[in-house]
């Protein structure tokens, strides 16, 4: 991790006429940040460790006990620069760097995005409490800083009124009509500023692609129908655990042939569905007393039996696996103290964001590469020659303690008849 850290975006902090360059390395502090936020500790326990504790310095590529760790003040000094530069210009260089790290895993370890786990509820309350119109207009508002020093006079101008808009009171004062012309509108101004950056990628290239189209050199905004294909298109597998409202009396068995069979679960009773014009099933009522002849079965009751079955068979292993968002937040706000935390400002925030981001990556590669390890081999945690090499490790580390002392004290052994010597 210490060696893929990108730092070419943390030069700009360093350009002539701005106090030169930091008396250590880039790469090397933005690690500390990155440890600091995995050990949960102070910036004075960081340093402390980056000067005595070994598994640290060699992390940090401090491998030579001569090697000096960066001192406390250069350390302030680059996460001061950064969140500078990002007030100034709405980019923050340590989420470039974050993503060229991530991007390096993925890419390393051959992680797929196609299977992410996430919360049913989530997802639905998103997409139900912003209209498509306010959906758009809020992503552009968070991408546009970070392209807006590149932008011209004169398209500067053109973004201007959309960033004092309020996409929720026009969505409420607005016809479909009005929307669908505004909706145009935006994506044009989305269009135009793409262009001028030249962008390769991104959260608001990516909303644009999904929601517009580019005829002639105009942007114009895709039918809801082809959206709604290219989502299914995507295969989502959605595992769900609990549906609401009551169980229902009757289950549905649709496993042989074309033959549909309904049993009731309070008399143990299984009747042959038959299908009616309308697409629903009946079976005989239950009971001799009730006045009706058929029970009745509407598709939308149906189709609530199969996803319940579906339900009932997912195997238990998979419903105990938790959703990828709540465990990363659970392991973020981990160190914190009555969910607070030490730091002050948007900005420190998001650094400690990313710092624990990154480290809360490492270790769940760390864990998934010492789970899929056999046992029995030289990469397992229970090997042979894993012992082996953690002893041998152990006796290094010792010996390198010794030589600290020795280095420290002046003083050097010597081996004679009685045992070692100064």
């Amino acid at each position: 991790m210490f060696r893929e850290t990108e730092t070419n975006p943390q030069m700009s902090l360093f350009k002539e006429g701005n106090m030169g360059a930091p008396t250590a390395s880039i790469r090397r502090l933005v690690a500390m940040s990155i440890l600091k936020e995995g050990f949960s500790c102070s910036d004075e326990d960081l340093i402390e460790k980056c000067d005595y504790d070994l598994l640290t310095r060699k992390a940090l590529g401090l491998v030579r006990m001569e090697d000096e760790a960066p001192f406390i003040d250069t350390y302030y000094l680059l996460r001061r620069r950064i969140c500078e530069y990002a007030d100034l210009t709405g980019e923050n260089l340590m989420e470039t760097c974050f993503s060229h790290l991530a991007k390096f895993q993925a890419s390393k370890f051959k992680i797929s995005d196609r299977s992410v786990r996430m919360d049913s509820k989530l997802i639905g309350s998103n997409i139900a409490w912003y209209p498509r119109y306010e959906f758009i207009h809020r992503t552009f508002l968070q991408e546009i800083n970070k392209y807006m020093p590149r932008l011209n006079p004169s398209l500067r101008k053109k973004v201007q009124p959309w960033l004092e808009e309020n996409a929720k009171q026009t969505v409420y004062r607005s016809n479909s009509e009005t929307i669908q012309q505004r909706l145009g509108e935006l994506g044009r101004i989305i269009y135009a500023v793409l262009v001028r950056v030249k962008a390769q990628n991104g959260l608001l290239k990516r909303v644009f692609e999904e929601q517009y189209t580019v005829e002639h050199g105009q942007a114009t905004a895709r039918d809801r129908k082809a959206i709604s294909a290219d989502n299914r298109a995507l295969a989502v597998n959605g595992v769900f655990t609990g549906i609401q409202g009551r169980q229902s009396a009757y289950l549905l068995d649709e496993s042989e042939g074309g033959t549909v069979r309904i049993t009731d679960t309070r008399t143990g009773e299984t009747y042959e569905a038959k299908l009616t014009r309308n697409g629903a099933l009946r079976i005989p009522y239950p009971g001799d007393r009730s006045k009706y002849k058929w029970r009745y079965f509407l598709p939308k009751q149906l189709e609530s039996m199969r996803s319940r079955k579906r339900m009932s068979d997912i195997p238990q292993e998979e419903k105990n696996k938790r959703n990828n968002v709540e465990a990363t937040i659970f392991q973020l706000c981990f160190h914190t103290r009555n969910n607070k935390t030490r730091y002050r400002g948007k900005r420190k925030h998001e650094l400690w964001v990313l710092a624990r981001c990154a480290w809360i990556n490492l270790r769940r590669l760390v864990i998934f590469e010492a789970g899929t390890a056999p046992g029995g081999t030289p990469s397992g945690q229970n090997g042979f020659f894993f012992a082996i090499s953690a002893i041998l490790k152990a006796m290094s580390q010792t010996f390198e303690h010794l030589y600290f002392l020795f280095l420290l004290t002046g003083r050097y052994p010597q081996m004679g008849v009685d045992g070692l010597k100064y």
